[in-house]
């Protein structure tokens, strides 16, 4: 039988897919004539991968399965299949059965409806996912920020003598506008 060429320049095949199975025995029974009472010599394996132009992992894994004859006749098992992608809504409702105290990271999200870190960032940053903040204390309106803002203005005092407020405010809580202010400058 021919045996096929080698495409790279190492001596090696580029990747095939399967070693046919008359190649597999011609490699067997080449390694076990060269064998001394059930160990290669020093050498049998680079002269292998010369002769055969198959890797030196494929021509172990063919010496370490020489004692089980079926397996080297037969084809090679096919590729586990490529479990399917999650469609958008499989998405949504495994998000959505999730329990609440278990969306709060993307992490813990992941662990609790079975999908991916990467997979649950990809659909957030894509816009198939949005993330919902819910507020334990609602935002403030407008006339209500206002409210507070002219509060907190009454009770600025002008310092004499200074071009600055100084501003008193009698509980921190009721001015978060001016919180972290503690003097105002004109």
């Amino acid at each position: 039988a021919e045996l096929a060429k080698p495409t790279t320049g190492n001596g090696t095949h580029a990747r095939r897919k399967a070693i046919p199975a008359n190649t597999r025995v011609a490699v067997a029974v080449f390694l076990a004539t060269r064998s001394k009472e059930g160990h290669l010599r020093y050498g049998t394996v680079s002269l292998a991968v010369k002769v055969f132009y198959i890797s030196r992992a494929a021509i172990e894994q063919i010496w370490a399965l020489r004692n089980e004859p079926s397996s080297l006749v037969l084809p090679r098992k096919a590729y586990p299949r490529r479990s399917t992608r999650l469609s958008k809504e499989e998405i949504a409702e495994r998000v959505a059965a999730a329990p609440l105290c278990q969306r709060q990271t993307i992490r813990s999200l992941a662990a609790a409806s079975g999908i991916a870190r990467s997979t649950l960032h990809r659909h957030l940053k894509n816009r198939i996912l949005r993330r919902f903040i819910c507020r334990v204390k609602p935002k403030l309106s407008e006339a209500h920020k206002l409210q507070r803002l002219s509060w907190a203005l009454d009770h600025v005092q002008r310092a004499i003598g200074t071009s600055y407020f100084l501003l008193i405010i009698l509980q921190e809580v009721f001015c978060t506008v001016l919180m972290q202010c503690m003097m105002l400058y004109i």
